[in-house]
């Protein structure tokens, strides 16, 4: 397949602007309890990685029974110790565009950590293929309407093969499963959990949201603060973006993940069996994964592990101030008059971002600050530089000027010499700033708050990664 895309990358929070300058024997009570707790584990896996529960397309009780008391799970897939998965959410039947993946969300899970960073790609980034140049969000479509003019069997998951790889293409790794679900699958499973509680950040309401099925109008609004809210409200959250914006959505989106998944944590839920039976008939008709009974099942072993403090979000955007900020809104005549978001430059960004932040997800938890001073002649170079590492998630708090203009060499200083093994310290010197660590803090720099100090010198104009300047 010739995926010669173009794009780009993003991170868990905003920096700062610069200072100037996550008949047979019945069962007994506790065999029946055992299985209620498997099944919901199994759910919370998914809805911990995705926010969707389980497939259980071909699942029924022996499957269950056999997983309970033949202890039948199987490793993961992965590749150096991490699991990813791809997330995709369409609209189903009854929905214009039904098969436009409307939300896509890649999460990994690192097993050494039992970290889970998940970044969101934009639904309106631009990509190049074998079938067209479109919005990513239309590729599945493509993909699928094909296949199913060929007469293909099972034209949807030879689909879905074929848009996991676009999706490699596109931030650089390994995917090792997905997993499908359309809007009543969604709504279906928030209600079967009897609502889930959000904190809504900032009221919202959108008198454009569509009512399905029809050219008009459903005007959609929730409140500021705490809400407990139904299946119905759950996917207007999710799905509004006429009055903010795609990202905004993302993040939204996220966090119902969470919020599902500590509704499916509730021991309500555990040792309910009404509560079970729907999430299980919820869940069958409107979700296609290629995870195997036996992986869903480990996946519940893990979920036990984590909890919402270890699932990173991010989300890739076109704010070139903040994290993930590598995309921009072309002219749209160039496009044939469409909505779209490409990259400054290339792939090679957003591959570099997630070797940083979804393959080594620590450094979100060293949580080291950086301070940048400008020891050049060359106006703006901290500021830059604050701005490029602010873009990989790095977190740059402040810039300044050194105490003099005629600094040669560019230094780095550790207010904590054990940082040198941080991973952050590491990716600083590897891929953005090549200099050397200094062991010994001038007085002057005892009194920052930062963790780390980076001193630039004119050699780091030849040195920098040019490429990744926007």
């Amino acid at each position: 397949m010739n995926s010669d895309f173009k794009a780009h990358s993003i991170r868990r929070r905003s920096p700062k602007p610069p200072k100037p300058p996550k008949e047979k024997k019945p069962l007994s009570v506790e065999a029946k309890q055992k299985i209620l707790t498997l099944c919901v584990s199994v759910i919370v896996a998914f809805a911990l990685i995705f926010g969707i529960g389980i497939f259980i397309k071909n699942l029924n009780v022996t499957d269950l029974v056999k997983g309970l008391f033949f202890e039948f799970g199987s490793e993961l897939n992965h590749t150096n110790n991490q699991t990813n998965i791809l997330m995709v959410g369409t609209g189903g039947e009854g929905h214009s565009g039904k098969d436009l993946t409307d939300t896509i969300i890649v999460a990994s899970i690192d097993h050494e950590s039992n970290l889970v960073p998940m970044i969101s790609i934009p639904r309106d980034l631009f990509v190049e293929t074998e079938y067209g140049n479109f919005r990513i969000n239309h590729l599945y479509d493509m993909i699928k309407s094909e296949y199913e003019e060929e007469g293909l069997l099972e034209p949807g998951e030879r689909a879905l093969q074929k848009y996991k790889a676009t999706i490699e293409d596109i931030i650089g790794v390994p995917i090792h499963y997905y997993v499908k679900v359309d809007f009543q699958g969604f709504e279906d499973i928030v209600n079967a959990l009897d609502g889930v509680d959000i904190y809504v950040e900032k009221a919202i309401y959108d008198p454009y949201y569509p009512k399905d099925g029809t050219i008009y109008y459903d005007p959609f609004k929730i409140e500021k603060g705490q809400q407990s809210i139904d299946g119905e409200t759950a996917l207007k959250y999710a799905r509004s973006r006429k009055t903010t914006s795609d990202f905004d959505r993302a993040k939204r989106q996220q966090q119902l993940l969470f919020a599902i998944k500590d509704r499916a944590m509730d021991l309500e839920i555990v040792t309910s069996p009404n509560k079970i039976k729907n999430l299980y008939y919820s869940l069958q008709k409107n979700i296609e994964t290629n995870l195997k009974i036996t992986e869903m099942i480990e996946l519940g072993r893990i979920s036990e592990n984590i909890d919402s403090t270890k699932i990173i979000s991010n989300v890739i955007s076109n704010d070139p101030y903040s994290s993930g900020g590598f995309l921009y809104t072309p002219d749209r005549e160039q496009y044939g008059g469409a909505y779209v978001l490409v990259p400054y430059n290339n792939f090679e960004s957003i591959h570099l971002y997630t070797q940083i932040h979804l393959l080594n997800p620590e450094i979100s938890q060293e949580e080291k600050t950086i301070r940048i001073l400008n020891g050049t002649k060359t106006t703006g170079l901290a500021a830059q530089t604050y701005y490029l590492l602010a873009r990989f998630g790095f977190l740059a708090e402040s810039t300044g000027n050194a105490d003099s203009k005629d600094k040669l060499t560019t230094k780095i200083y550790l207010k904590n010499p054990d940082d040198y093994e941080s991973k952050t310290v590491q990716f600083l010197i590897n891929e953005f700033v090549e200099a050397k660590i200094e062991n010994n803090l001038p007085v002057d720099f005892l009194n920052y708050e930062e963790d780390i100090i980076i001193e630039l010198g004119s050699d780091y104009l030849e040195k920098r990664r040019d490429d990744l300047i926007i």
